[in-house]
């Protein structure tokens, strides 16, 4: 026996082509609303994007703050005052007069023993000295040497003295100054006590001449050989001219 058909369902549900009406409306509905969000945003970040920064930002300062303030006005802080700036070579006191070493000049007579370098008095050094030192005898019994000045220099400066590592420490030294042919100065030193020497020089002087000895060097060669023989000094001088300048 045949039920009979419960055809309330069928007559309560809208046909199936309605219903694809009803999907087809309800995706253009949902595409246009995703559109229509989708271009509200756009237009708001635009806008946030483009003006938000800028009105968000300060204002820039007025004419009035960014205006210098007058002469002798303050604001905030006092004024503080300006550091001296440093005196220049031209502002600064400078030397009137050149300073040379004589031993960068040309040696004129120099003697065989007679050496340029440095040398030590006293604990102190004197890197552009002229020193006059023998071995076993003195080829030259008084150390001279001369300079040519050319009428440029005012004064001449120098300190001497014994060696600090001189053999004999008793010996006596003396150092005597010439210009121009003339003796200008005489000075004898010791072991331990060197000594300054500072001459003014004619304008027009031309030649510098310096001397150092002892007085009891032997200038035989057959009487130093028998002192040596014999374990006698000779005599030998061991000085220096430390630091000969010129000024001019």
């Amino acid at each position: 026996m045949t039920m009979p058909r419960d055809t309330s369902e069928e007559t309560e549900r809208p046909p199936s082509w309605l219903r694809r009406v009803f999907a087809m409306f309800g995706v253009v509905l949902a595409l246009t609303v995703i559109g229509l969000v989708a271009d509200l945003m756009g237009i708001v970040s635009f806008v946030t994007g483009k003006n938000g920064p800028e009105l968000a930002a300060p204002a820039p300062p007025s004419a009035e703050a960014t205006r210098s303030p007058a002469l002798g006005s303050t604001i905030g802080t006092p004024p503080t005052t300006s550091p001296k700036p440093e005196a220049t070579p031209e502002q600064a006191a400078t030397p009137t007069a050149g300073t040379v070493y004589a031993t960068d000049l040309d040696l004129l007579n120099q003697a065989s023993d007679i050496d340029v370098g440095s040398a030590e008095m006293r604990g102190e050094h004197y890197g552009h000295s002229v020193v006059y030192r023998c071995s076993v005898f003195c080829n030259s019994p008084r150390g001279v040497v001369e300079f040519n000045l050319g009428g440029r220099y005012k004064t001449f400066e120098a300190t001497v003295g014994i060696l600090d590592d001189a053999q004999d420490a008793d010996q006596v030294g003396y150092f005597e100054v010439f210009v121009d042919g003339s003796p200008v100065k005489k000075v004898s030193a010791t072991l331990g006590k060197p000594k300054s020497i500072k001459i003014d020089l004619p304008p027009d002087a031309v030649r510098l001449k310096l001397l150092a000895y002892r007085t009891d060097t032997v200038d035989n060669p057959l009487q130093a050989g028998a002192n040596v023989a014999g374990g006698r000094s000779n005599g030998l001088p061991e000085l220096a001219w430390g630091d000969p300048r010129l000024t001019t």
